[in-house]
């Protein structure tokens, strides 16, 4: 006997599949407390791990970057933007730092929703995240019209190590830290490169010295490739329900520890 009609076998897949998305999202309106948060936020349009993203709900990797769980989550994330952002943009215009910050949360909504499963994820972290990746990034391509460079990028090692070190706490998505901070820094390369130090236009078609020096131009090459397989990469594990856990059995250690004082069951 001949196999299985493939176009038929599709269709009972994807059946199954919406089913199971039925299934999951009526259990998360079920229960109170803490879930009726989750019901308000998810309904707002939050990124809800491990269910509607699967669902065919993509947009919401996006759209969770701008709810905040309250206001004291809304006040610190834009303290944070202030001082971050606003050097930023002054520096390289609205366009270049509002992309860095749009595709830093996508790519740590897309790492969150890899290996957190159930709950839900807000706030832009993920994107703050990602500005002070570009930060680095930048200070490294643009290395030679700074000066106290080595103070400028400890200081930024610092910070970022300080913040992804807390991260491990509890109720804290490291995860979309994490991936928002290796998403900007690798556009940082690609957005926020500047033409190297005393670089002239030469007037009436004398010849022109290069912008770039080559090793900005291979770091722009590399670090867009990097982030374009990246999200390509991590956007159809996400849609092909991959769950991260499998194969790294470590990872969730990256977004809490347990210790004598909390738990990470969730």
């Amino acid at each position: 006997m001949g196999s299985g009609n493939p176009w038929l076998a599709e269709l009972q897949s994807r059946r199954g599949r919406a089913a199971s998305c039925d299934d999951r999202q009526m259990a998360s309106y079920k229960g109170g407390g803490d879930d009726e948060l989750q019901q308000v936020v998810w309904i707002a349009g939050s990124g809800f791990a491990g269910t509607s993203v699967f669902c065919g709900q993509g947009w919401r990797l996006e759209t969770s970057t701008w709810l905040h769980a309250g206001l004291i989550h809304l006040g610190t994330n834009m303290i944070s933007l202030i001082f971050v952002g606003v050097r930023l943009e002054q520096q390289f215009g609205f366009w270049k730092v509002g992309l860095v910050y749009l595709f830093s949360g996508l790519g740590g909504s897309v790492l969150s929703v890899l290996f957190i499963r159930n709950g839900v994820s807000v706030g832009a972290s993920g994107a703050l995240f990602g500005l002070l990746g570009a930060m680095l990034s930048e200070l490294i391509t643009n290395w030679t019209i700074y000066t106290n460079r080595l103070a400028a990028m400890a200081n930024l090692i610092i910070i970022a190590a300080i913040n992804l070190a807390l991260g491990i706490l509890p109720h804290v998505d490291n995860f979309a830290h994490i991936g928002g901070f290796l998403t900007g820094f690798l556009l940082g390369f690609v957005l926020l490169i500047q033409p190297r130090f005393g670089w002239l236009e030469q007037p009436f078609g004398g010849k022109t010295k290069s912008k770039y020096t080559a090793c900005q131009i291979v770091l722009l090459v590399i670090a867009l490739l990097l982030a374009i397989a990246g999200l390509a990469v991590g956007l159809l594990m996400v849609f092909r329900w991959v769950n991260g856990n499998d194969h790294c059995s470590w990872c969730h250690y990256l977004t809490c520890v347990p210790t004598s004082h909390w738990k990470c069951d969730n």
